[in-house]
């Protein structure tokens, strides 16, 4: 049934008429009402109610001994409920364009023929002159349908569709949304990673985005369905990249889906992204001082290139602790990372290799012979020279000292540092003369030593033998052979007999010629090492062969005879005996 019923009771069991009088309800039905009207029962459902209903009731029958009979009505209600709705549409245009078959009428109408009509009493009378026939097509500015929905049972039911057009531009308008994503967007982070904020999207689809709710999507099933797993407003992707937006109007119309492309823009290309550049330096200990901004140019020559730079990657990629001068001390080799972009692409990373090179070369140390001077070579090959005595020469000539050159060529200057030394040279440091032998002691400078006497004839050997009294030079040469150390001496007469009888004749020894030289000494011992006479200035370095006053025996003495030449320090010795006799 759809709403109402009416009942006629009847026995099942007796032929008696059934007495009207004598109808009555005895169990209330629970989803309407039941009521006895002229013999008959009749039911009406309560409203917008579905499902099986049950009451009971009692009649008699026309006799003098009525039969009476309970019986049970069961209902089936299934009426159509119906319900007014409302379809929305957007334009900028005036009227809309409406599919009247999207109006939800009832909760499962697809078993319900519907008719569309102008009036209520089109549909209610099934008015064929207002009936609409192109309902999914329908344009309107807005006004009331009404729909007239029929069951299989017959049952009927009129609803109104309320059509309202909001003068709202509901158009997604995707070629608009140009912009060519960077990797550094949004985060300022290059790590192949583009970022994009997608309510910064909304303003180039949407006309008046205000007017909307918009939610993105990465399929475009999900975005029809308008789940709830939409993207969030920051959105990553590695690759160019499709999305899909949904945008659902305020004023209750319908969503509206399309695609937006996410492009990825184009870096600024680069004549190379690592550039290395060798730095000379001639003072080592300390960094030196480097401009990166001079070598913009090795990574391109776009005037408009923006360069910012960093100490290391992390902090290039990640747009931290940028460096604020370009001028930088640099220690050794480093490495610098670069961000270089321009207005209209996309930034890129670039590095800055700094070698710091070392032009200082190792000290040279020249050996020379005293009085000579050293030719100082610098390395050939380079475009200039500049000596720290201010000779330009490839080479100087130069004594004993401290020097250095700069020279130069097109990429760099070098330093050489010299230090020029004289050899040391042998020292004399005594001659010793026993008779007829010399031998010449010396020491310092670079063994082995010669030794000469004329300055040509040069042996190794220090001693020299039968050599004549008088005047003589010794020469003496290192191993380097510098100029020869010298040192004048004298190979004196001695005296070896004294006949002391005070005869006037060889009474004395006599060596005051030693009062002459510089720290004179003379001793006499007899043959037990007793010494018997040291000379000096008080004696005159004479021997009148006494000892203590007293005359010494015959016999022979032993003497040593040293002194050291005037503004020397070499030391002259001999070394002899002296025989002393008296006569009888």
């Amino acid at each position: 049934m759809c709403s109402e019923i009416s009942i006629e009771p009847a026995f099942a069991l007796s032929s008696q008429q059934v007495d009207p009088a004598t109808i009555q309800i005895i169990s209330q039905p629970t989803l309407g009402s039941a009521t006895v009207d002229n013999g008959k029962i009749i039911y009406a459902a309560d409203p917008n109610t579905t499902g099986t209903d049950r009451f009971q009731y009692r009649f008699c029958g026309v006799s003098s001994i009525p039969d009476c009979e309970v019986a049970q009505a069961t209902i089936e209600i299934s009426p159509i409920i119906a319900q007014d709705t409302t379809l929305v549409n957007c334009t900028t245009a005036g009227s809309a364009i409406f599919n009247l078959t999207t109006a939800q009428l009832t909760q499962d109408d697809s078993s319900l023929s519907k008719k569309y009509y102008l009036t209520r009493a089109g549909a209610e009378s099934q008015n064929e002159t207002e009936e609409i026939p192109n309902f999914t097509n329908y344009q309107s500015t807005g006004q009331d349908i009404f729909v007239r929905l029929e069951s299989t049972d017959g049952c009927v039911a009129i609803a109104k569709i309320t059509l309202i057009v909001e003068n709202v531009d509901a158009h997604i308008y995707s070629d608009q949304y140009t912009v060519l994503h960077c990797d550094e967007d949004v985060d300022y982070i290059l790590d192949g990673i583009y970022k994009v904020k997608l309510s910064e999207i909304t303003p180039y689809i949407l006309t008046n985005p205000a007017a909307f709710t918009v939610k993105y999507y990465e399929s475009e099933t999900k975005a029809i369905a308008g789940l709830s797993d939409y993207l969030n407003d920051i959105y990553s992707f590695t690759t160019q990249k499709k999305i899909w937006v949904r945008a659902e109007p305020k004023a209750g119309c319908p969503a509206v889906i399309s695609s937006i492309t996410l492009k990825i823009g184009n870096k600024l290309p680069l004549l190379q992204n690592t550039v290395i550049k060798e730095i000379c330096s001639i003072t080592p200990e300390t960094p030196a001082t480097v401009d990166l901004a001079q070598y913009r140019t090795e990574f391109t020559i776009d005037p408009g290139a923006q360069f910012t730079y960093f100490n290391n990657e992390d902090d290039a990629r990640k747009n931290l602790n940028p460096i604020a001068n370009t001028a930088v001390q640099v220690p050794g080799s480093q490495d610098f990372f670069l961000r270089i972009g321009i207005n209209g692409s996309c930034q890129t990373l670039a590095k800055l290799q700094i070698q710091v090179k070392n032009t200082l070369a190792p000290e040279e140390q020249v050996e020379i012979c005293p009085a000579t001077k050293a030719i100082l070579p610098a390395p050939a090959g380079y475009t200039s020279y500049l000596w720290s005595t201010g000779e330009t020469s490839q080479s100087i000539s130069a004594e004993a000292g401290e020097y250095y050159v700069d020279y130069k060529n097109e990429d760099c200057t070098y330093r050489k540092y010299f230090k020029v030394q004289y050899y040391t040279v042998p020292v004399i440091n005594s001659v010793e003369i026993t008779g007829s032998t010399v031998r010449i002691n010396a020491s310092g400078g670079t063994a082995p030593y010669t030794y000469s006497l004329d300055g040509k004839q040069y042996q190794n050997s220090n001693e020299f033998i039968n050599i004549q009294p008088g005047s003589y030079t010794a020469y003496v040469r290192g191993k380097e052979e510098c100029q020869p150390t010298t040192y004048k001496f004298t190979v004196v007469r001695l005296l070896n007999v004294i006949t002391p009888d005070e005869n006037g004749k060889n009474d004395f020894l006599d060596y005051s010629s030693l009062l002459g030289k510089e720290k004179p000494d003379l001793q006499i011992a007899d043959r037990y090492g007793n010494v018997v006479f040291t000379g000096n200035s008080s004696n005159n370095f004479s021997w009148d062969a006494t000892h203590g006053g007293t005359k010494v025996a015959s016999g022979m003495y032993w003497f040593l005879l040293r002194w050291t030449e005037p503004n020397t320090s070499t030391v002259t010795e001999h070394k002899g005996w002296v025989l002393v006799k008296y006569r009888k």
